[in-house]
């Protein structure tokens, strides 16, 4: 009910700031003999600022005010309009970082029990070392700790054979990549158990962007031979 009230007084004041105010001139002048024109001056603002709609009606004045300062110097507006929008473009693109590198969660089956592990090399005291492939396979074997651990190296790729030459980033994988992150393709199949081992026959899977770009999404791709950095993988 109190809700209501103020409410309802906020509609009243704003609708009729003018009888409003005579009101309080004649509830303020009821103590004129007994006050000082500063003190009463003083009082009247008390009361003004304490009825609901008047702090309201200070806020449009203030925005009324600005709007006119503007108008007057154009220049300057348009300076902080440009500061403003550069303002909130440069906080947009800081926040969509902020939130795609450390909030959003990552497009996979429970992505709260995937990890990325580093060597740390001591003499050179490197927190994100690289790891070779015969550590790899001997912490994989005393592993007591992760599901299914995977190695992978991230580079450029030199692409010949089926589309026009071009120079791709990628990641060479262990065959079990695609079967810990429980993602499927959408043509053709992963990696099969075995075709990471040394001599076995190169298998490229290529992601959907590239395949949209290069292929313009043709299902025919799937099987043909590629050349990556001159060696054939189909």
């Amino acid at each position: 009910m109190k809700i209501f009230s103020q409410a309802a007084a906020f509609v009243r004041n704003l609708s009729h700031s003018g009888r409003t105010e005579a009101e309080l001139n004649a509830e303020m002048a009821a103590y004129a003999d007994d006050l000082g024109a500063a003190e009463m001056h003083r009082v009247k603002e008390q009361v003004r600022d304490a009825k609901a709609g008047f702090g309201f009606q200070n806020f449009l004045r203030d925005i009324r005010y600005g709007l006119r300062t503007l108008r007057k110097n154009p220049t300057f507006t348009i300076v902080a309009i440009l500061a403003l929008a550069v303002g909130i473009g440069a906080t947009t693109a800081i926040f969509s970082v902020v939130y795609g590198v450390l909030f959003q969660p990552l497009p996979y089956s429970e992505p709260d029990r995937l990890g990325m592990v580093f060597l740390h090399f001591s003499p050179q005291n490197a927190e994100w070392g690289t790891m070779s492939m015969a550590d790899f396979l001997d912490w994989r074997a005393r592993n007591h700790s992760f599901v299914d651990p995977q190695l992978i190296s991230s580079g450029r790729f030199d692409i010949t054979g089926i589309a026009e030459p071009e120079q791709v980033r990628g990641v060479s994988v262990t065959a079990g990549f695609f079967t810990t992150l429980r993602s499927q393709p959408l043509l053709g199949r992963t990696f099969s158990a075995g075709e990471d081992r040394s001599g076995a026959d190169r298998v490229a899977v290529i992601s959907e962007e590239w395949w949209t770009r290069s292929f313009h999404r043709d299902p025919g791709i799937v099987g043909k031979n590629l050349n990556l950095n001159g060696a054939p993988a189909p």
